[in-house]
């Protein structure tokens, strides 16, 4: 497979890329807080060859 050209990825990213945060309280953390972060990509099945 040949490299990926970096603006593909941020073009494919910034249109169907998502990135969240969330937060839990958790207070057997010394933080008392747990931080879930998380990133996606979806794409439609007719997309594959993408």
């Amino acid at each position: 497979m040949p490299p990926l050209d970096p603006w593909y990825v941020t073009g494919l990213v910034d249109g169907e890329g998502c990135f969240t945060v969330s937060f839990s309280l958790r207070p057997s953390l010394s933080t008392g807080i747990e931080v879930r972060p998380a990133f996606a990509v979806a794409l439609n099945k007719r997309s594959l060859a993408v």
